[in-house]
């Protein structure tokens, strides 16, 4: 991946996405004009970001410093693999999986393949120059049939889970620390 240094560029694509880093390490991306378009960072360290103008998409993506001007964006999302299994540790594939956020919205859901694994990227938060907003923790919920499963997750970085699907589903509750 891209280890080196971006900056001083007026970045005129012409579609949606100005700039995609995948793989990037200890990479610098500064002073870029995307002019309102994307800067999509996947599976990357950034050393230091400075973005102007820049909707940036951060997944799974960890950055040393940041700075935003007025008209830029930060949203950092991560990747949770979920599998889905029966009490006996036999993987449940079709299973439904589906992610909530902290006030209770559907952020993300799919079925799991015949392994019983879907992977989900969901946005722990956006920040701007002068605001940020938080989505995490999230609700990972799994239902096959009258068979399902849930868990609170922090996402605050890739993880996994492993849901069992039983008769007798437990729902965290007001008592688990994130509520």
């Amino acid at each position: 991946g891209f280890s080196g240094t971006l900056t001083g560029n007026d970045l005129l694509p012409g579609g949606a996405v100005a700039v995609r880093l995948e793989g990037a390490r200890d990479a610098i991306i500064t002073a870029n004009d995307a002019h309102g378009r994307a800067i999509v960072l996947v599976g990357s360290t950034i050393r230091e970001l400075a973005a102007v103008d820049s909707d940036v998409r951060a997944t799974d993506t960890t950055f040393g410093s940041y700075t935003l001007d007025g008209n830029s964006r930060l949203s950092e999302s991560w990747t949770v693999r979920v599998t889905t299994v029966a009490p006996d540790g036999t993987p449940v594939g079709g299973a439904h999986v589906a992610a909530y956020d902290r006030d209770g919205r559907l952020a993300a859901s799919g079925l799991t393949d015949p392994e019983g694994r879907i992977a989900l990227t969901l946005l722990e938060r956006t920040r701007t120059a002068t605001s940020e907003a938080t989505f995490a923790p999230y609700t990972v919920r799994g239902d096959a049939g009258a068979a399902g499963g849930a868990s609170i997750l922090a996402v605050d970085h890739p993880t996994s889970v492993t849901l069992t699907l039983s008769a007798a589903m437990v729902v965290p509750g007001a008592g688990f620390p994130w509520l």
